[in-house]
């Protein structure tokens, strides 16, 4: 209760933005709600083996519609281009819970892949637009943390939906999640007036990286954690069912008490950074409390639901550091009109989930499941050598 408290204190202090986290809420709930299953439901029509081409062929796909993305907001403007996305992934959702043939889910799957993460940009756009430098983490805090806490019911939601491996249900009520965006957009954002958005080009928007250092080094922060999760959502499911025996009754309700920091630490975290301590020196932990508990798997042979547990909680407390930092220090250093450096931040998920599976595919031919992790510890370290280097906000 302290914690709502809290967060409901913020809410009041910044109420220019409770129409941005209502849209976000939503947005949020409806992909979570999916993010568990889609893989599932895929290997209803194709082989098991070919999912993760698909997810890659997505990932490809949304980098390359983010990367376009500017071309399209200097033409039609954030708010056009907001309702859009948000009608045709209405429509792919709804289509995809009467989907019966692999020619019609595959086409529809990417459709939702490309449409969210440009969602998630357009809400960059108009919350960037709004927000004042010196109190980027606490927004930023608050934006994520409305985020993540549709992250933890919803696993107990598709649990509730879900019968008999009957995925239709989730699509539905993820298409409807969407619903109260056109009225909580058209009646706050409807004269929201665009800055002079860059065109975005890539041998000048890579230069501009290159150049500045501390915007390289943040994106490749940004790059080892979406990598992290990559693995954590695609090997560390079937790692605790298939290696560790844990039912999947067991899994959802260790998931749902994992993502607590994500929900409990973000937005204090990102206020801390505002005030006292920067962003580098917790980014920094983050990053060695993700690699230190990713380097234990291996080592937790029983079936423990309560170490298990624990252990999971240990990673996403770094993991949630790591995700305020990042975003906190980031949006401090651009403004409302550079889309092209919001889309080439936002590039750096897709373009983790292009690598992650890429990598853990190589490194199952030479290592077990169980070693994969010894891998991705090392893999995370790497994300130091950024962090460490970074010229602190404070």
């Amino acid at each position: 209760m302290y914690f709502i408290d809290i967060l409901l204190n913020a809410l009041k202090r910044n109420s220019a933005y409770i129409p941005l986290y209502s849209a976000n809420f939503f947005v949020s709930f409806h992909a979570f709600l999916l993010i568990y299953i889609n893989s599932s439901f895929l290997t209803q029509f194709i082989d098991e083996k070919l999912v993760g081409t698909i997810y890659i062929l997505g990932a490809v796909l949304s980098m390359l519609t983010l990367l376009g993305a500017g071309r399209v907001l200097k033409k039609i403007g954030n708010y056009r281009f907001f309702f859009i996305l948000v009608v045709t992934e209405m429509a792919a959702l709804v289509l995809l819970s009467v989907a019966d043939s692999t020619q019609l889910v595959i086409p529809l799957f990417l459709i939702y892949s490309v449409t969210f993460p440009l969602m998630l940009f357009a809400l960059d756009i108009f919350l960037e637009a709004r927000s004042k430098e010196s109190a980027t983490g606490g927004i930023r805090g608050t934006f994520l943390t409305i985020a993540n806490t549709t992250l933890i019911f919803s696993p107990l939601i598709v649990g509730q939906l879900v019968i008999d491996d009957h995925y239709a249900p989730v699509y539905l009520v993820a298409a409807l999640m969407l619903l109260p965006l056109f009225f909580i957009v058209s009646g706050n954002l409807r004269k929201f007036r665009d800055p002079v958005y860059e065109t975005f080009n890539l041998i000048p928007a890579l230069k501009k990286f290159r150049e500045n250092r501390n915007i390289y080094r943040i994106f490749m922060c940004q790059f080892f954690m979406r990598f992290f999760f990559s693995w954590m959502v695609i090997y560390m499911p079937i790692y605790l069912h298939e290696f560790m025996g844990f039912s999947w009754s067991e899994i959802s309700i260790m998931f749902t008490i994992m993502l607590l920091p994500f929900v409990l630490l973000e937005w204090p975290l990102g206020k801390i950074a505002d005030k006292w301590t920067g962003e580098k020196e917790i980014l920094s932990i983050g990053f060695v409390i993700i690699a230190g508990g990713t380097m234990l798997i291996p080592f937790l042979t029983e079936p423990d639901i309560v170490l298990w547990t624990l252990l999971l909680v240990i990673m996403r407390i770094g993991a949630a550091a790591v995700e305020i930092m990042t975003e906190t220090y980031f949006f401090k250093h651009v403004d409302g009109d550079d889309a092209s450096l919001i889309s080439f931040f936002r590039v750096s998920r897709p373009l983790a989930y292009v690598f992650g599976p890429i990598v853990a595919t190589v490194a199952l031919t030479f290592v077990s499941l169980q070693n994969i992790f010894f891998i991705l510890a090392f893999i995370v370290l790497f994300a130091l050598q950024h962090s460490v280097m970074l010229k602190d906000t404070k």
